[in-house]
């Protein structure tokens, strides 16, 4: 199940290979926490970021590009003429396997980079074809498109990322998102994972971030936006079988999340969709 973190907000597109989101603020954020459930690739459209990560910190400018592995992140956003925007990648790790094999990947430090031009004209083809985007088939070319143009003419940087990809230990999260279903509650999790439910929230969030509860719960209000705008279920159905527990704090967490009730989204998702 591949989400883009809700703290960020603005147009997404999905497919099977990776979600692409439009970001888009008018206003600086400053030290927001946010929680990348995938890798994911950054481009700095306008405006500044800066993004903290354990020990390392970085600063993108306009055209400025950055690998973002999985992980909790502090981020801020710095507006320039009263606007931030970047696109952000967010992808499964089976699309670098499309690449070609380098056979010598070196050992140096993940760093941001400035896109050339060829690279640039890439970012800016997709404003001009954003209908194409909803189609899957279409987004996942684009996004291999990426990758083999990041290959090609920033060999060093995706080569570097890649290596940290290989020596990256497999972690809880890892497992956890290998499994096609939606856990029942921590403790299912905990199950699978064949530890106590103490042990597994310790872990967790040394790991993550944030607690298996708040995880579990982004998976759900996540899903639960899918099934009412594509699907035909009442709010009562939906809160039963993601586990809610009851109807009404399914309404008030999802209106905590995101500032609308179950039914306000619905009608507006739906009018804005078809």
């Amino acid at each position: 199940m591949l989400l883009a973190p809700q703290e960020l907000k603005g147009e997404k597109f999905i497919s099977t290979d990776g979600v692409l989101l439009f970001y888009h603020c008018k206003h600086n954020i400053i030290n927001q926490k946010v929680f990348f459930q995938k890798d994911a690739f950054l481009f700095v459209l306008n405006g500044c970021k800066h993004l903290n990560h354990e020990t390392q910190s970085f600063v993108l400018e306009k055209n400025e590009c950055l690998f973002v592995p999985k992980g909790t992140y502090t981020f801020s956003n710095i507006a320039s003429k009263d606007s931030y925007q970047a696109l952000i990648f967010f992808f499964e790790e089976k699309v670098l396997l499309t690449l070609p094999q380098t056979k010598v990947i070196p050992n140096t430090p993940q760093i941001s980079f400035f896109a050339n031009k060829v690279l640039i004209s890439f970012f800016d083809s997709l404003h001009l074809h954003k209908e194409m985007l909803h189609k899957n088939d279409f987004l996942s070319l684009k996004i291999k498109e990426l990758f083999l143009l990041l290959f090609h003419y920033h060999s060093a940087q995706i080569a570097s990322f890649l290596r940290y990809i290989a020596l990256r230990k497999h972690t809880l999260l890892d497992k956890l998102t290998s499994k096609d279903y939606l856990f029942e509650n921590v403790e299912t999790m905990a199950q699978e994972l064949k530890l106590s439910p103490s042990m597994l929230s310790k872990k967790f969030k040394n790991e993550v971030g944030i607690t298996p509860k708040e995880w579990l719960d982004s998976l759900r209000l996540s899903q639960a936006k899918t099934m009412l705008l594509l699907g035909n279920k009442t709010i009562s159905q939906i809160a039963t079988d993601l586990n809610f527990g009851s109807c009404a704090w399914f309404i008030k967490r999802f209106k905590e999340n995101y500032g609308l009730t179950p039914k306000q989204f619905q009608k507006i998702a739906k009018n804005s969709y078809f």
